[in-house]
């Protein structure tokens, strides 16, 4: 496939026909019909010719061009990236999000403008909900095609079934997170050398939903709030306190393990029982994945209402590079990602009876057929095409589009904050956060660190990089009247 790429490249260079505006004239085969490249960040797939030969069947018929996959180390994926872009290397198409980061790539100017394309391509701006398109705004302009999946996030405590149904406790009644107390309590009562609850997501329940984020962490504004009158320091946060508190009480009270801080990987107390209750984000059969993970059931109760946020409306999507040999029909492609259910089906899951089988509307992978992409449609366009896997609900894409439509979507969506000016105060401050996990975790009194962690903070810039968020609302919110 690499040999594939490079000989396209160097006979595109040899041709050495450009034209203006970032796009040159398409390399063509000898049918005349152009190829793109598709960089995505996937393990390599034996039989992914088979695949990709069926999806240009298509492609060909739809819009008059053909796709060249190519599949790099998730690992690997922003490193290469960065390289890519940085030496200004040849691509067409390209991942960005959790991996190659979108912000960070069209800041540094390593992708296309698409702003002026959308609407140029029939039914694209349509096939991708506008709070998708809201959140992928960069100062007005937009780089990429964001995938449709679930934009929001949502906090739950989980409930691990094998331990509750020893217990008579009605997890209906949990609304916050500190519900759960009277559950901790009657399992460390039966159990003394149990430690009960895993703080993965820390003092967040406490905070999200109510604030969001701006510049670095330990900066919020409330997520309705469009004046920058109401920006303030989470630590001062009413809710910031409850949270740290009540996580310092409950470690004092066994309910965390005493060795917290040292804990890096919560997979072995997940798989083995080492944690009755739990925290995660939840979202529309997100038990089934639990269950495959960590071989237990669970239920998920949210504490923490939906809110659709800039990172996860934009973790995954489609990105053109500054050569793109042909952007309209590159468009094409990912529109039709978003509308053809074969084509997103045959990339996620590869060809039917080849690759997979349908059994009772599921999923069925062929193991050793040569593709198998763990049902990832959410990395390739629009996953309500997506079909089913096991232990899927029927209703799971109704429920998440509904939750997409429904969540709360906080004033600040569409801005993107550009840390240029403060990126050393930034650096400093994260290194910070990370010294100072101990809020985060319970596992110090508050009174005995805050304190010095606030001096520090200040120390790092962290008033610097207030009043440049400052400027930068400001200037937002005057832009969105």
């Amino acid at each position: 496939m690499k040999k594939k790429v490079i000989s396209m490249l160097i006979a595109a260079a040899m041709i050495g026909s450009f034209a203006g505006c970032g796009a040159k004239k398409s390399a063509t085969s000898d049918d005349g019909i152009p190829t793109l490249t598709w960089l995505m960040p996937c393990e390599t797939q034996e039989d992914l010719q088979s695949v990709e030969d069926a999806m240009n069947e298509i492609f060909v018929e739809k819009v008059g061009a053909r796709v060249d996959f190519e599949f790099i180390d998730e690992g690997a994926y922003s490193e290469k990236m960065r390289m890519k872009m940085a030496s200004g290397e040849a691509f067409d198409m390209c991942f960005t999000g959790y991996v190659n980061n979108y912000t960070s790539a069209a800041r540094s100017g390593g992708l296309l403008d698409i702003t002026d394309l959308i609407d140029e391509v029939d039914g694209l701006r349509d096939a991708i909900p506008d709070y998708n398109w809201e959140a992928a705004t960069i100062n007005g302009k937009i780089y990429c095609v964001p995938n449709v999946q679930i934009a929001c996030m949502s906090t739950a405590v989980v409930e691990y079934t094998d331990i509750s149904k020893d217990y008579d406790f009605d997890f209906s009644k949990v609304k916050h997170v500190e519900d759960i107390e009277p559950y901790l309590e009657m399992i460390k009562k039966a159990d003394p050398s149990y430690y009960p609850f895993k703080p993965a997501y820390g003092v967040s329940p406490w905070i999200d939903g109510k604030y969001v984020a701006v510049g670095t962490k330990m900066i919020g504004l409330p997520i309705e709030s469009t004046s920058t009158d109401d920006l303030c320091y989470i630590w001062e946060t009413e809710e910031w306190q409850d949270g740290v508190r009540t996580m310092s009480e409950w470690y004092k009270k066994g309910y965390i393990r005493p060795d917290v801080l040292s804990v890096n990987d919560d997979t072995n107390d997940r798989k083995g029982g080492g944690c009755a209750i739990d925290q995660e984000l939840w979202k529309p059969g997100v038990e089934v994945g639990w269950k495959t993970s960590f071989g237990r059931d669970s239920k998920f109760w949210v504490v923490v209402p939906p809110m659709i946020t800039r990172g996860m409306a934009t973790s995954t999507n489609v990105s053109l590079g500054l050569s793109c040999k042909d952007p309209k029909k590159a468009l094409e492609i990912v529109k039709l990602m978003h509308t053809d259910a074969e084509l997103l089906n045959l990339l996620t899951f590869g060809i039917e009876g080849k690759h997979y089988n349908l059994v009772n509307d599921r999923v069925e992978v062929i193991e050793g057929a040569g593709y198998d992409q763990d049902g990832a449609a959410w990395k390739f366009g629009n996953t309500y095409l997506a079909h089913l896997v096991p232990g899927q609900e029927d209703s799971v894409w109704e429920e998440t589009k509904e939750v997409n439509e429904t969540a709360i979507r906080p004033s600040t969506l569409a801005f993107s904050f550009d840390s240029t000016p403060v990126k050393t105060e930034i650096a400093a401050l994260n290194t910070l956060y990370t010294e100072y996990e101990v809020y985060n975790r319970g596992a110090a009194d508050p009174d005995t660190y805050l304190d010095e962690f606030v001096k520090k903070m200040k120390e790092a810039g962290i008033e610097k990089v207030y009043n440049e968020v400052k400027k930068q609302l400001d200037e937002y919110f005057a832009s969105q009247k």
